[in-house]
């Protein structure tokens, strides 16, 4: 189609010379048109063509038909009456067989399939022949395969020698094709500019030559900045620069690059896209360039990235559980066996002068077995299934027990140095979580010293005229005690102090920590209304100062009474599953003076009452036991005996035994493992004195 005459030409003015079909409709002699001579394209010009000297019409009309018909366009000329007066090959070949032009066909006859010349406004043949200018117009055809065929039209009057429009030649163009290609070009690029997604181009040297509108949404870079560039200033240096290298290793390779990639926008913040990048080749294999589309995955990511860390809380906390469970299990047995060893090498030292060698020995036999006891709690202390009850509690003699413990914690290439005020105030708090604040601690110095060091263990009592604050804690001025734990370890930055105690946060390798450890410092320390100082240098290690407030209650010492009052004949039953125990305990009450019965669980105990017929003043039973245990047995017991004591015993820890319902009860309870001297001031308490 024509740019210089699109729409319409004023009327009468030379055609232009690139119209060759229509400068030679100017000799009517060679288009079949009549014999009248003088008519032309313009009416009394003179041809701008020279004379072909020497040559005949007929000659000079094949000449110029030839010509016609080598164009692929179709060339026809039309009369005032919409008559065919010539077609040229092209046009012939469009209508199939026969002769339009012999025929006397009009042009509506065979482009629409009328009778009647063509209504449409824009018809050119008929806007020619009324106005006398040439019009060009796109039309939509039916082909001769019944499809649709858009074609260009382009009429151009042909005047006689009167200036009257005597013919119209019209040329049309089959633009189906590049008109349907055209529209898919419009709806990729439109597709393509309103596209979400980012989207760019490079050429075969990796310069961007097109971004989209998603593009610089995505990544800030305007299309004028951006293009001309490389996808360089994408790179976020998030990962190392072989990875980088295989990227465009595998492109070189005509790969398809897939996946998620960590990218830099223009303002520096990073952003996580979902995509591919795939080389553009031709037909023949040559590449041209290539060709990324990215969606940004960044909220997905932190998604998916947050449900990853919940299931692995969660597989932690699960792992926690059972952990504390099979503590739980092993404490048991421990405590059992440590009460038969205890209770036996006790009663063996007793009946020993002092000074005998084999006194002696035992007396390193209940050491051990001490020891054995502390480490018990210490492994229940440290899998949270112990009972919390806050009392007044000295630091120091919490830190000099567990001193031992946290030496064999944390590996022999590590110094344990302890400093310790002989006179320390007491504190207030739990003393299992006091031990966990310090079992936590010791395990992050650990951690911090892979390759050694020296941890330090310090407290004392302090004054503070000005109030503390820490962690977000806050503690006001007065008497204080301050904890300090420090280590030479590898230190941490800034940003790392201010989140180590939110939860799940943590800085080990995965699988290496839960990240609550500290949450859980933070939260006994804030239960004990104190505040925690954190100071800490790369490379040069951590302290934590824990101040806590003086606690002005008596400090709880244990007491053990060494001696009881004998028994007076009292009836005592023994419920209890464990053989050992049973026996022992059976040994230490009669040494007492005490009658004693035996049961193996509560079914059984429950029959022993009925057959006995004298009076039962105590039932001592185990908790845990198969068929019937010593909580459901209180009931029952008292059911058969109101009057009739009861005291409780066991080596679980406090959540298998139901801790809350003995305090909620008033139950006395004897934890395992214990000495006779603690077994027999038990059993004196529960009958009351």
């Amino acid at each position: 189609m024509d740019d210089e005459e699109q729409g319409s030409d004023s009327g009468k003015k030379r055609p232009s010379l690139d119209q060759l079909a229509v400068e030679g409709a100017r000799r009517p002699q060679l288009l079949r048109v009549s014999e009248r001579p003088g008519l032309s394209s313009e009416p009394a010009a003179e041809h701008p063509w020279p004379a072909v000297e020497g040559a005949s019409l007929e000659a000079v009309r094949r000449s110029y038909e030839a010509l016609l018909d080598a164009v692929e366009e179709s060339v026809v000329v039309v009369d005032p009456e919409f008559r065919l007066q010539y077609a040229n090959r092209a046009a012939r070949a469009g209508w199939g067989p026969g002769d339009p032009v012999a025929e006397g066909l009009t042009c509506h006859e065979l482009s629409h399939g009328s009778s009647s010349p063509c209504a449409r406004d824009d018809c050119p043949v008929r806007i020619t022949l009324a106005e006398g200018r040439a019009v060009s117009v796109r039309h939509v055809h039916d082909s001769a395969s019944g499809g649709p065929q858009i074609v260009d039209l382009r009429a151009v009057p042909l005047f006689d020698a009167a200036g009257d429009v005597a013919m119209v030649l019209e040329v049309a163009r089959d633009v189906t094709a590049m008109a349907q290609a055209e529209q898919q070009l419009r709806l990729f690029r439109q597709g393509v500019e309103t596209s979400e997604d980012a989207i760019f181009l490079t050429n075969d040297e990796g310069h961007l030559v097109y971004v989209n509108p998603g593009f610089t949404k995505l990544y800030g870079w305007a299309s004028e900045e951006a293009i001309g560039n490389t996808p360089r200033i994408l790179k976020s240096g998030e990962y190392p620069p072989e990875r980088y290298e295989g990227f465009w290793q595998m492109l070189l390779r005509n790969e398809t690059v897939r996946g998620e990639m960590i990218n830099r926008r223009r303002d520096g913040t990073l952003v996580t896209v979902d995509g591919s990048v795939n080389p553009i080749l031709d037909d023949r294999g040559a590449k041209l360039g290539y060709l990324a589309i990215q969606r940004d995955v960044t909220e997905q990511e932190s998604n998916r990235r947050e449900r990853a860390d919940l299931e692995e809380q969660l597989q932690q906390a699960q792992k926690l559980e059972a952990l504390g469970r099979l503590a739980g299990g092993v404490a048991h047995d421990f405590n059992n066996l440590l009460t038969v060893i205890t209770t036996y090498g006790e009663l063996a030292s007793e009946s020993l002068p002092d000074g005998n060698a084999i006194r002696e020995d035992l007396v390193e036999v209940l050491a051990a077995a001490g020891r054995a006891k502390d480490l018990t709690k210490q492994l229940l202390i440290f899998s949270r299934r112990q009972r919390n009850e806050p009392r007044a509690v000295s630091l120091t003699e919490l830190v000099l027990g567990a001193q031992r413990m946290i030496s064999r914690l944390i590996g022999e290439d590590i110094q344990v140095r302890v400093e310790c005020a002989a006179d320390l105030w007491p504190v207030w708090g739990d003393a299992t979580l006091l031990q966990q604040i310090l079992m936590n601690l010791a395990i992050n110095s650990r951690d911090a010293m892979p390759e050694g060091g020296s941890l330090t263990i310090e407290t004392r009592s302090v004054s503070n005229a000005r109030r503390v604050r820490g962690a977000g804690l806050e503690l006001p001025a007065g008497d204080h005690v301050m904890w300090t734990i420090t280590d030479t370890g590898c230190g941490m930055d800034a940003d790392t102090v201010r989140r180590i105690f939110e939860p799940f946060f943590t800085t080990k390798e995965p699988g290496k920590g839960t990240g609550l450890g500290l949450s859980m410092v933070y939260g006994t320390v804030q239960a004990c209304g104190g505040a925690i100082v954190v100071k800490s240098v790369l490379g040069q290690g951590t302290s934590f100062e824990i101040h806590l407030p003086r606690s002005h209650a008596a400090h709880d010492e244990a007491s053990v009474e060494q001696s009881s009052p004998p028994g007076h004949q009292e009836t005592i039953l023994i419920v209890e599953d464990e053989v050992q125990i049973r026996a022992v305990v059976r040994r230490v009450l009669e040494q007492k003076g005490y009658a004693v019965l035996e049961a193996a669980d509560g079914l059984e105990a429950l029959e022993v009452c009925r057959a006995h017929t004298g009076e039962i003043h105590l039932v001592v039973s185990d908790i845990i036991m198969p068929r019937l245990g010593g909580k459901a047995l209180v009931g029952r017991i008292h059911a058969l005996l109101p009057e009739v004591s009861v005291l409780l015993m066991s080596g679980y820890p406090d959540d298998a035994i139901d801790a809350d319902w003995l305090r909620d009860e008033d139950v006395p309870f004897l934890a395992k493992p214990f000495s006779p001297a603690e077994l027999a001031a038990a059993v004196r308490r529960a009958l009351g004195g």
